[in-house]
């Protein structure tokens, strides 16, 4: 019989200098829009996945990192068959990694990795991944639609095509975007998704009391981002998105809840002891999140947090600094820097022999069928309601606001104000559709749009699909509703 659960090490050796950065994955497919982007601007084909679920796993302890590959994780017992078993050990350093869902990408400082996830990592080849120059720091990864975003120590932000073969050199290849620049801000963490580069920034050099900001970019526009909103002195060590929102890890403990548009508009979810190194979320109500980044302390570890109650975290592993997380198979893996054992399945921990090999492990978990499914709804709105209330515009000091609610069985309640007197924006019969009236990254499952303006109310229901976007019309009526 086949084994399944058995370590799928990687084949060669890669020489690169130690990096102690933490792991980000991401997982969206863009669209290129520069001719600079991927030399194809064709559809993508479709993902080759693996045939059964994958746990990808690499780490940095003790300068001799291991990258391995887990057929069917779902224990502790099957990591134990998956890595202790481990030989292939790399003579560099790894320690970022990214997903687009068809490859796994790896980087650390010297050449990068493009490991096809179909291959299980036996067919991995040298790959273009920063830093330039080679003086900075490769501090952030982000993957999406055979391309790579690579975030650095003085705050450069490159796009590169994710194929681009390796070439020793100390400037950024022509094929590779410098797509925008923080400054003496360092980009800390990266996330593709909702069409959306996020970027964390945090502080470097001498400008340490700069405050750390959350930025948003156009992922294929050079020179586009700008600040979604500003978490102080502190620095986000990683991003995740889901349930309708972005999540973002702090140094500082805390995780942010934040809308995917509106700036300014993040609010504190729960608060941890010390700064939270990485969140992953698991497609149904649930961020995980490994905290500890400055060693652990009682009480602290991996988190369970659930997405529709604030300040409700509960401990999954206790008394030990988190590493990393990454949600699948119903539960959670997760590494831990302290403790006899450093990688585990929900509370249990692997036992094999020599566990710290893994500590802070990089854990990237992929579904058989493609990275998690999410959906969307496109919400237009009109009728004679709509039309009487844009009559009111040319009233001085009027401007009727058009408010939709989308809620659902994961007990999101997403909601977009849109002003019904913006110059341009308005066609006879429907409000056109823009980023405030689009709801992203939503879970599978029933939901119920509701539209009111001006006593005017109009709701419908709507079942996102995965990979789908939904579109939902709705028409106030003529007589306003008390």
């Amino acid at each position: 019989m086949r084994d399944t659960t058995r370590l799928r090490p990687l084949p060669f050796l890669l020489s690169v200098g130690l990096v102690t950065a933490l792991l980000l994955t991401a997982v969206i497919i863009g669209t290129p829009q520069e001719s600079t982007a991927r030399a194809a601007q064709t559809a993508p084909a479709p993902i080759a996945a693996a045939t059964t679920d994958t746990l990808w796993a690499g780490t940095i302890s003790f300068n001799s990192p291991w990258i391995g590959v887990c057929e069917s994780p779902a224990s502790a017992q099957s990591l134990s068959a998956c890595f202790a078993s481990a030989t292939s050990k790399w003579s560099g350093t790894h320690s970022l990694a990214a997903t687009d869902g068809e490859s796994v990408y790896y980087t650390g400082g010297g050449p990068g990795l493009n490991c096809p996830v179909s291959g299980l990592g036996t067919d991995c080849t040298q790959i273009m991944a920063g830093p330039w120059p080679s003086s900075e720091q490769v501090e952030a990864l982000a993957a999406a639609d055979g391309q790579l975003w690579i975030g650095q120590s003085d705050g450069s932000i490159y796009r590169c095509p994710a194929d681009l073969p390796y070439v020793n050199q100390n400037s950024a290849p022509s094929q590779c975007v410098l797509l925008d620049d923080a400054g003496n801000r360092n980009v800390q963490s990266l996330l593709v998704a909702n069409g959306t580069l996020y970027a964390g920034l945090g502080s470097a050099g001498t400008e340490k009391k700069k405050q750390g900001l959350l930025w948003t970019c156009d992922p294929q526009t050079t020179n586009s981002c700008s600040t979604l909103d500003s978490y102080g002195n502190t620095k986000a060590n990683t991003l995740a998105a889901g349930g309708g929102y972005l999540w973002v890890g702090l140094n500082n403990g805390i995780i942010w809840r934040c809308d995917l548009a509106a700036a300014d508009a993040c609010t504190d979810w729960d608060t941890a002891g010390e700064g939270v190194g990485s969140i992953s979320y698991d497609g149904n109500n649930t961020l995980y999140a490994a905290i500890g980044v400055s060693g652990g302390s009682t009480g602290e570890g991996i988190w369970s947090c659930p997405t529709t109650a604030k300040n409700q975290c509960t401990n999954v592993v206790s008394n030990v600094s988190g590493g990393w997380v990454a949600a699948g198979a119903g539960g959670v893996f997760s590494s831990v820097g302290s403790g006899s054992q450093s990688l585990r399945y929900g509370t249990s921990p692997y036992t094999a022999a020599l566990p710290n090999t893994w500590q802070y492990a990089t854990l990237i978990y992929l579904p058989a069928d493609g990275p998690l499914g999410v959906g969307a709804v496109k919400v237009k709105v009109g009728g004679k309601g709509i039309n009487r209330l844009r009559q009111q515009c040319a009233a001085s000091g009027t401007n009727p606001l058009l408010r939709v609610r989308l809620k659902g069985d994961h007990d999101v309640a997403v909601r977009r104000t849109f002003s019904l007197c913006r110059p341009g924006t308005l066609k006879a019969i429907y409000v056109p559709v823009d980023d405030l009236l689009k709801f992203d990254l939503l879970d599978p499952g029933a939901y119920t749009v509701t539209a009111r303006a001006g006593g005017y109310t109009a709701r419908k229901p709507v079942s996102v699909e995965k990979d789908h976007t939904h579109t939902v019309r709705l028409r106030l009526g003529a007589t306003a509703k008390g």
